[in-house]
């Protein structure tokens, strides 16, 4: 899939209000379509207050900015999902294990 900020056929499309929210129109396209792919929160299956993470940071690895291998969806709802999975309760860390964290909570439930 293409990532564009203009409309067109076989390309994802961001509003200019999903766009505000990130630095660069290509990174709010990223987000969309790790959101549009996942569809819910990949660790507790929220549809609520959804966001893209990056697993591997954007300052230890700034090429995989819009790598969609490097997303996945999580939730900022009651659970936070982001905060505490995503980011293991700290916003100085991050959880290069989230997808095989995420693939085992679905197997349990």
């Amino acid at each position: 899939m293409k990532i564009s900020t203009t409309p067109g056929r076989g390309v994802l499309y961001v509003s200019e209000v999903r766009q505000r929210k990130y630095k660069s129109p290509l990174q709010a396209a990223w987000a969309a379509a790790i959101i549009k792919r996942d569809k819910c929160c990949q660790f507790c299956g929220s549809t609520e207050k959804l966001t893209a993470h990056h697993i591997i940071p954007l300052h230890i690895d700034r090429k995989k900015a819009l790598d969609l291998d490097n997303g996945i969806t999580l939730c900022n709802s009651e659970k936070k999902c982001h905060f505490l999975i995503g980011h293991l309760g700290s916003w100085f860390n991050f959880n290069p294990h989230i997808k095989e964290m995420c693939s085992q909570t679905k197997k349990a439930n």
